[in-house]
């Protein structure tokens, strides 16, 4: 299993107020990389999430796993990726 699977497409130009799309990126990712780890045996590790950032944009998240990684294993990878992205 590689634990350096990071690599971020954020694209966030022109967004006017950065820490609030941080923190809602920051929710997002954490709640979809829980869903993705605690997926059922047999099923597809992967979670998506839309969160409203104003009424003209949206902010779409993704995460996924390999099938054949455990719950401990796909969480552990997603945490790292989590905590190397800006």
């Amino acid at each position: 299993m590689t634990t350096d699977p990071n690599e971020d497409w954020v694209i966030y130009r022109d967004v006017l107020e950065p820490d609030r799309f941080n923190q809602l990126v920051a929710g997002a990712v954490k709640d979809i990389a829980k869903r993705a780890a605690n997926a059922l045996a047999g099923a597809k590790k992967f979670a998506t999430k839309e969160v409203k950032f104003n009424e003209f944009r949206d902010v779409y998240n993704l995460a996924q796993c390999m099938p054949d990684m455990s719950g401990e294993e796909c969480n552990r990878c997603l945490q790292f990726a989590i905590g190397g992205s800006p």
